[in-house]
């Protein structure tokens, strides 16, 4: 007889339901000790699998930060990340060298030196991602810094080829989020802020050392992604040593290029909004919002140099402030300011057609909105050869300066000007007739008259009747022609006589 399974009812081979169901319970349930044992490997599996070191206990219990802290060591130098949620105190200094996902942790800080470093201080460390935990510096009492000083937030030191650092919260340090170089270079990151609040200042892009030290370091080539920069209005207006953004030139070529994305600087508690330092920052769609009577503020410091403000909210009420030896700072707000130190000029324009090509044209208030053509319809436009200037109405130039001929033109707008004045090898040449208005003199009785008036022609004396003469004083003396006598006559101080001195 073949072999065969007997059918039966799987009935008596289950568990009775209640049973089934409590340990469903317990499995499933962290707070059990059988729920916590299957849910811990099954974390150590993924963790494992993932690359991923989690603090012992997360999630499933207390944590603290010394196990933060020795994740975040055994993460170090493995391709793995620490991973962490929920809340700590601490005065420790969390040190992350690897990739970190801290975003759902807040650390409640009440040391007095660093909260969070991540990178190391001797050598350089490249390619971590991350996203910061919120960091609190719960130490601040009443107005002022005094309460924390020292403290930084998040110190970011030595860091290279960052694609993506997440700050989501820093709060109530003397120094918010410190972007460092020492003895190293710090360079080519990508920090995507979201609101450093309330410490004395905000942001600090700063290096060790100098040009002449041996020992240095630099911190360069950031992308700052917005960013709300803020702070309590109880600390103040206009506070002493406040700065939301601070670049130093300390360091080989410190600060440099380093760009801002619409970036949000508030409040009426900056000494400075911006501090500027070093040279090609940019800060592109900003929002410059202060209050009344205290608008933003940016100090361009002496070794600031072609950086510039594009644009944003407010950047026309922008106030700046610029040290001796700051040059090329531009300001592209609804005004434009642009200092130079170089002999050719913030701006070399050329035009490569021809010198008689437009470099630069201007157009009367609303002309170019309401579609006028530039090519006529401008009222000043800017050659190589010539620099014209007329009404927009106008068919021709009124004005025109011409350094090829060295000539200025005058015109009535109607035809080609003609009229005017021109350089000659002896003098200054009219081109055209010289003509005054009725009431004009040349020169002055008591000075400032011609030497000798010499004439190809003749000179004509003014005409009169002997009823119309000139009223003269004593100090007058010249002639006119007296149409009644038919004579010319002269005034001699006290009387009109004629050629043979009787009084006429």
């Amino acid at each position: 007889m073949t072999d065969r399974l007997v059918a039966v009812d799987d009935a008596d081979y289950r568990l009775p339901e209640p049973l089934l169901g409590a340990l469903s319970t317990d499995v499933t349930s962290s707070s059990t000790s059988m729920g916590a044992a299957v849910v811990d490997a099954g974390m150590s599996a993924a963790s494992t699998a993932q690359g991923v070191v989690y603090p012992d206990g997360a999630g499933f219990g207390p944590i603290s930060f010394s196990a933060l802290q020795a994740a975040a060591t055994a993460a170090s130098g493995t391709n793995k990340k620490v991973v962490m949620a929920g809340t700590i105190t601490t005065d420790q200094t969390l040190v992350l060298k690897s990739d970190f996902d801290l975003g759902q942790l807040t650390i409640n800080y009440n040391g007095t030196g660093v909260c969070v470093q991540l990178g190391d201080e001797a050598v350089p460390s490249h390619r971590f991602r991350g996203t910061f935990p919120r960091v609190l510096n719960v130490n601040k009492s009443g107005v002022g810094w005094a309460s924390v000083a020292g403290s930084v937030g998040i110190y970011v030191v030595n860091m290279n080829s960052c694609a993506e650092l997440v700050v989501p919260l820093v709060q109530q340090f003397e120094t918010g989020l410190k972007v460092y170089g020492k003895n190293q270079g710090n360079a080519y990151n990508n920090f995507f802020i979201g609101h450093l609040h309330n410490s004395k200042v905000n942001l600090l892009i700063d290096a060790e050392g100098d040009n002449a030290t041996v020992g240095y370091g630099w911190s360069n080539q950031h992308t700052f992604y917005g960013g709300r920069y803020g702070h309590n209005g109880a600390e103040g207006k206009n506070q002493p040593g406040v700065r939301h953004i601070k670049i130093t030139k300390n360091g080989w070529a410190s600060g440099n290029n380093i760009t801002f994305i619409t970036p949000s600087v508030e409040g009426a508690c900056p000494e400075y909004h911006l501090d500027i330092d070093s040279i090609e920052n940019v800060v592109i769609n900003g929002r410059y919002e202060g209050e009344a009577g205290f608008p933003v503020k940016v100090i361009w410091r002496s070794g600031a140099g072609r950086n510039a403000l594009y644009r944003g909210y407010n950047l026309h009420e922008v106030v700046e402030v610029f040290e001796a030896g700051g040059t090329q700072n531009q300001n592209q707000g609804q005004t434009n300011k642009l200092r130079t130190a170089f002999d050719v000029g913030s701006f070399v324009l050329e035009n490569p057609q021809a010198n008689t090509r437009g470099l630069m044209t201007f157009m009367a208030a609303g002309a170019a909105l309401a579609g006028s053509d530039p090519l006529t319809a401008y009222v000043a436009r800017l050659t190589a050869n010539s620099w014209m200037l007329k009404q927009a109405t106008d068919a021709n130039p009124t004005v025109v300066i011409d350094p090829v001929n060295k000539r200025i033109h005058l015109g009535g707008g109607v035809g080609a000007p003609t009229y005017g004045i021109q350089y000659a090898s002896s003098g200054t040449q009219i081109l055209g007739h010289l003509l005054f208005e009725a009431s004009r003199d040349i020169g002055l009785s008591t000075g400032s008259k011609p030497r000798n008036i010499r004439a190809s022609n003749f000179i004509e004396a003014g005409q009169y009747t002997t009823a119309a003469r000139p009223a003269m004083t004593s100090t007058d003396r010249g002639s006119i022609w007296d149409i009644t006598l038919g004579i010319p006559i002269w005034w001699n101080g006290t009387a009109w006589i004629n050629a043979m001195g009787t009084v006429v």
